[in-house]
């Protein structure tokens, strides 16, 4: 009703000053002031015309400001703002505060309640809800727990998790990661400048360092590196190397004595790798861990080749032991896995196939025989076990 009475108001007094203008202009006989309008001439008619019209503005001003300081008071109520949005309106609906989003609409001020703000919601969101405002809101997306980081060693070089952003790690970083996840203690800052860009000269080196140490916390978090003094070092509680995971296995596996408890160990360790060791990764200085980690690899690939038959599972052990001499031909411990193998599935032929081939490898490629364990299990498994060598 305030609002409807402001309008009419509003019309009543342009009326009345479209009326006034127009009694002004067809009076008779006319007024003194515009009389003296019409007769004069040169600045002194200017004058009397800029006189006439600021006492016409000055008008309409007051009428103006009269008009909207009462359509301010018949705005001031909370129940006349209009809710643009159903939300908003069915909040009004249910008594809650209204009005128009402060976001949306900053010049339209919003009604102040009198009653105290609730600081804690009288019901807990459920998963769903919550979920729901974790996704919408970007002020708490960034409250959401990072991924673990992760590096990846056995196998192509993989560094997972962290922060999300649009562009991946350097190369220098990445490079930098890899060869503090293979070397737990660290390294002095010029021992890893050497390591990594031998090619550079020592100051275009440390400026490398410098900005790979930066570029990895901007990605894994500001605690993925440590420094003291001249040495950096990879904080192991903030991320998860897959070499740290094979050594602990590898000393459980040598704990145990017999083949038989140690094979679900085995297949932890061996599912750790995802290839050989940093492959595809040209690191002049990483050649020595890869020689390590593949011994290792070959050394468990045996130990669950020997586990698989001591439980029956001949054909487990043949895998294991080609997956090995597929990377490392000469092997004779694991050639003779793969015999032993053969001869459990009775493959006679398969085995004299294999001791054949191993015997022209040796000596083409190093002059040598196989050895004597390897002689002796061929015969054996040939039932030749009374012939002399």
């Amino acid at each position: 009703m305030r609002t409807l009475g402001a309008r009419i108001l509003v019309s009543v007094c342009a009326a009345v000053l479209v009326m006034a203008i127009w009694l002004l202009s067809e009076s008779r006989p006319p007024l003194p002031a515009t009389e003296r309008f019409a007769t004069a001439s040169g600045a002194d008619r200017l004058l009397d015309f800029v006189a006439w019209l600021g006492c016409l503005l000055l008008a309409i001003g007051l009428l103006y400001r009269i008009a909207r300081r009462s359509h301010q008071r018949s705005a001031e109520s909370p129940a006349l703002i209009r809710h643009l949005y159903p939300i908003e309106r069915e909040r009004s609906r249910r008594g809650a505060e209204g009005g128009y989003s402060v976001r949306a609409f900053p010049l339209i001020p919003r009604p102040r309640s009198s009653l105290p703000r609730e600081t804690t919601p009288a019901v807990e969101p459920t998963q769903p809800e919550l979920q729901q405002m974790t996704d919408g809101s970007p002020g708490l997306r960034s409250k959401r727990p990072q991924p673990a980081a992760r590096i990846s060693v056995l196998g192509p070089l993989t560094i997972t998790g962290g922060s999300e952003h649009g562009r991946r790690l350097r190369g220098a970083t990445r490079e930098l990661l890899g060869y503090l996840a293979l070397h737990p203690a660290g390294g002095q800052r010029d021992q890893i400048v050497d390591a990594l860009w031998p090619e550079h000269a020592p100051e275009q080196g440390r400026s490398r360092l410098w900005r790979a140490a930066a570029d990895a916390r901007t990605h894994l978090g500001d605690e993925i590196l440590t420094r003291d003094g001249d040495r950096y070092q990879l904080n192991r509680t903030q991320i998860t190397v897959d070499v740290d995971d094979l050594e602990q296995l590898h000393i459980e596996i040598g704990r145990v004595e017999a083949p038989k408890p140690s094979l679900p160990l085995l297949e932890r360790a061996l599912g750790l790798f995802a290839g050989q060791p940093l492959s595809g990764s040209d690191f002049p200085w990483a050649e020595s861990e890869q020689r390590r980690l593949s011994a290792i690899q070959l050394e468990l690939l045996e130990r669950a080749g020997l586990a698989r038959l001591a439980v029956g599972d001949p054909a487990g052990a043949l895998a294991n032991a080609e997956h090995g001499l597929a990377h490392e031909p000469f092997n004779e411990k694991l050639a003779r896995v793969a015999m032993r193998a053969e001869g459990a599935l009775g493959l006679r032929s398969a085995v004299i196939n294999r001791y054949e081939k191993l015997c022209q490898l040796l000596a083409d490629h190093l002059g040598l025989q196989p050895h004597r364990q390897t002689r002796s299990l061929y015969r054996q498994l040939l039932g030749q076990d009374n012939q002399q060598e």
